[in-house]
């Protein structure tokens, strides 16, 4: 287990004070189980660190689940209650569930991602930097990323147009 950090915008990806650990209040309960965990009185359960934050607030109930790629936490979501209630079972599998889907959601997404960067790293490596220079032939080019509608390629025509009195064959 580690520690959760938060990354500061514009510090170049480095790494910022803690913001939990595994067993500390309501998000690091839910890490540590792995599942969806309920603290229904969070002004007197001790293991809610925010009594006087949640009191300002009129929260009485709190409820913190898991977001994960397989056995990967990739966040914590908290939701709260002004009123203090049981949360029934059905709701702990239902947002138990919702953390896995959000989870391979953004792991699709991450993934997606990934080859996408990739894919442009490789057609921009394999094209010329700059465009020959031809005596008596005027060359434009314009760079298009594969993926998503565009389709990318090269077919007789488009290779070596040709210019004829009628104009394009």
């Amino acid at each position: 287990m580690g520690v959760a950090r938060r990354s500061r915008a514009g510090a170049g990806g480095r790494v910022g004070r803690p913001l939990v650990r595994p067993g500390d209040g309501l998000p690091g309960l839910a890490w540590q189980a792995g599942e969806p965990v309920v603290v229904a009185d969070l002004w007197h359960d001790s293991r809610f660190l925010r009594p006087e934050a949640a009191r300002a607030d009129s929260l009485r109930t709190g409820v913190a689940f898991p977001v994960m790629r397989g056995h990967t936490l990739l966040a914590v979501c908290e939701l709260f209650s002004r009123d203090q209630r049981d949360v029934p079972t059905e709701l702990l599998d239902v947002l138990g569930n919702a953390g896995r889907q959000i989870g391979q959601f953004l792991g699709r997404l991450r993934a997606e991602s990934e080859v996408r960067e990739l894919a442009n790293t490789l057609q921009r490596s394999l094209l010329p930097s700059h465009l020959p220079a031809v005596p008596g032939v005027d060359l434009a080019a314009r760079y298009r990323p594969g993926g998503g509608s565009a389709l990318v390629g090269v077919t007789p025509t488009t290779s070596c147009p040709c210019r004829t009195a009628g104009g394009w064959c």
